[in-house]
């Protein structure tokens, strides 16, 4: 589990609170085990249903993130994106995960979508923002989870779960919120689903990611629109919101780059 700075060393300086920390850790432990089963219950009808019947695992795991609600960061987000990304196609498997060896024929057929690492990565990025757009209007202190299966590129596909715990005890860190997420990931693909990468069409693909970081964004802002003022938390709420806006249009400049270079193609 990566943790924030202010976490890390009010754990090492008080028992109490490590303990505070232990307990919370395992109910999202149990939780996120939950997730696992559910997710691969997901994974069995998603390809029963297309009739796709040589679905192979590529990496798969969890990632869990301690921080105050100040010092939250979509970094931590982006990391484990790139991470993951970096795993299909042939780099180590982050701590928490698992990537299977690939056979010969799986292998060749992933390393056709190299060239899509920007919209692999922006897609499975919408796909955990979209979930996160939904817990907007949580409460300071509750348990939020959400599925998702997104279709990153012809025949691979992520199957996600995002759950977020928001907690707070007036006796540790002047009362403030401790945000505590956990990341559920099954990434599958499929050469029959696939078919022929040949006919897939880039850049609209990418447009149409374009178009779901602008839908995102429109809920960030009404989100951010919705704060109180009055509220102790408006500072960090304001914060990460706008973190997540900044986040998607960076993405949003990088889609249109690339959009452009392939039109001029």
């Amino acid at each position: 589990m990566g943790k924030s700075n202010t976490i890390d060393q009010q754990a090492k300086l008080n028992a109490d609170f490590q303990k505070y920390i232990n307990d919370q850790t395992t109910a999202l432990d149990t939780m996120t085990t939950k997730a696992q089963g559910e997710i691969q219950t997901t994974i069995d009808t998603y390809y029963k249903k297309g009739n796709w019947k040589d679905a192979a695992p590529l990496i798969q795991g969890k990632y869990e993130h301690l921080t105050t609600e100040s010092e939250w960061s979509l970094d931590n987000v982006s990391k484990m994106i790139e991470a993951l990304r970096g795993a299909i196609f042939g780099a180590p498997a982050p701590a928490g995960s698992t990537a299977p060896a690939q056979s010969s024929d799986l292998a060749a057929n992933v390393q056709k979508m190299s060239d899509m690492t920007l919209l692999i990565t922006s897609a499975a990025f919408n796909a955990i923002q979209g979930i996160m757009a939904t817990f907007t209007s949580g409460t300071q202190t509750s348990v939020q989870q959400d599925f998702a299966t997104k279709e990153l590129a012809p025949g691979l596909t992520l199957f996600v779960c995002v759950i977020e715990n928001q907690y707070h005890r007036s006796d540790f860190l002047n009362n403030n919120t401790i945000l505590q997420t956990g990341y559920v990931f099954d990434t599958r693909f499929s050469i029959e689903q696939a078919g022929e990468l040949a006919k897939f069409n880039q850049v609209q693909s990418l447009i149409a990611e374009q178009n779901t970081s602008e839908t995102l964004i429109s809920k960030f802002d009404a989100a951010l629109i919705g704060l109180d003022v009055t509220a102790d938390d408006y500072d960090a709420k304001y914060t990460k919101y706008q973190g997540n806006l900044d986040k998607l249009n960076a993405r949003i400049a990088d889609l249109k780059d690339l959009i452009d270079k392939l039109k001029a193609k």
